[in-house]
């Protein structure tokens, strides 16, 4: 029996020979993935950085461009609105001194007309002034 005594240990030696071979090329196959995975990663790190260094870029430019578009519009509407403001104080003007001309021709007129008249003027007068106040708020 000694023969089959070397036998079993040859052969179980070659047995743990091939495990050790198998088991090295396993972990050199992990070790590529890992290799790869690692690689891989940093491509998607680096992709991930430049997007988003690009979309902060696009996001600023934006910014911007609305900023100077805002501000221009804000200035226009100023221009405008003040524009606005005298043609409506003119009007007013106007109207104030047909109020006046109206009053003048009043008094002229018998004591109960005139006294309505006068009532009228004045509350024609106070919407004019409120109408004013509105204008130049």
């Amino acid at each position: 029996m000694p023969c089959l005594n070397v036998y079993s240990d040859v052969m179980s030696t070659d047995v743990f020979e091939r495990l050790d071979r198998g088991i090295d090329r396993v972990r050199e196959e992990i070790n590529e993935a890992i290799d790869a995975s690692q690689q891989l990663s940093e491509e998607l790190r680096t992709t991930v950085e430049e997007s988003l260094e690009e979309l902060d870029d696009r996001l600023e430019t934006i910014r911007s461009q609305t900023e100077e578009q805002l501000d221009a519009a804000v200035a226009d509407s100023q221009e405008s609105g003040e524009e606005v403001r005298q043609e409506a104080n003119d009007a007013l003007d106007d109207l104030e001194d047909t109020v006046a001309t109206l009053r003048e021709r009043v008094e002229q007129m018998g004591e109960e007309a005139r006294q309505d008249s006068i009532e009228a003027i004045d509350t024609l007068q106070a919407e004019l002034d409120d109408l004013r106040e509105r204008v130049n708020e």
